[in-house]
Order: structure tokens, then sequence, then C-alpha cells
């Protein structure tokens, strides 16, 4: 499936994360694995089920067509070209959004969406992760 920036930024719009009720924290919950998953399906790039966890154990062992990224910049450039792109975490899971006109010049200045403790559209990944957790992100894109 060919996709556009245009069309991917649409659909992370379209799920208005900051107040769709499904997407919304409880007092024991957050929902980031939720949020992402629904972003992926719509761009028909399934992403496994299940925690954060369970989703980056799969993705380490090769699930469907996901590839991993060894870079900040390399997810950051398959995201604008329109590709699926995830930022994840044992605990926490990001979709990588293309960026607006500035390339990333660090790894908190990837633009993400996100569920979680914080919900966004569209803002800096240091306002997902701490900087101290940087290092331990993994990124990974939709491979067609």
């Amino acid at each position: 499936m060919n996709r556009s920036m245009s069309q991917y930024i649409g659909v992370i719009e379209g799920l208005k994360v900051e107040t769709t009720p499904r997407y919304q924290k409880t007092s024991t919950q957050t929902f980031c694995n939720y949020f992402a998953q629904d972003v992926m399906s719509n761009l028909e790039a399934s992403l496994p089920s299940g925690r954060c966890a369970d989703m980056l154990t799969a993705l380490e062992n090769g699930f469907s067509k996901w590839k991993y990224l060894a870079s900040y910049l390399a997810a950051s450039f398959k995201a604008q070209d329109g590709i699926p792109t995830i930022a994840i975490t044992s605990d926490h899971i990001a979709v990588v959004r293309p960026y607006d006109q500035a390339y990333p010049t660090g790894t908190g200045t990837v633009r993400i969406a996100q569920a979680g403790s914080d919900n966004f559209s569209n803002d800096k990944l240091s306002r997902g992760w701490g900087s101290n957790r940087f290092p331990e992100i993994k990124y990974y894109y939709w491979n067609e």
C-alpha cells in the first residue's frame, strides 16, 4: 500500500487521541498500546497485540513486516515518507509522525503521537520519555 505523509498525519489526527475516551488514562492504566495499534491498523500495518512488553518481544522476534531501525533519524525519515513507524520500550509505545519543517536534531526532537500518562498527537519524543530513557527506545517501521 502506498501511503503519503498527509494520509499518515490524517490517521493520527483523526483518532483524536487527546479527547477520545478509549485512550484516556485511568487511575491504574494507560492506553498507549491501543492508540498505536489503532493508528497502525488504519494504515494497514498491524502491530502485535498485548501490552508494550509483549509487543516489543514480538517485534524483536520478527513480527510480520516490522523491521528494526538503528537510529532516531532513520525513524523520522521513514515517517516523513509516509511509512508507519513506531518508538517502543517495554512499558511505552508511541507513533513516530512526520515532522513539520526541521529535521530532528536529536532523539528528543523526534515528532511523536501517543496516548499514555499524557495524550498528544504532535510533540517531541522528550515529552513521551525522559532523556534518561532515550537509550532504551527502539524504532521499527513497516517494510512492505
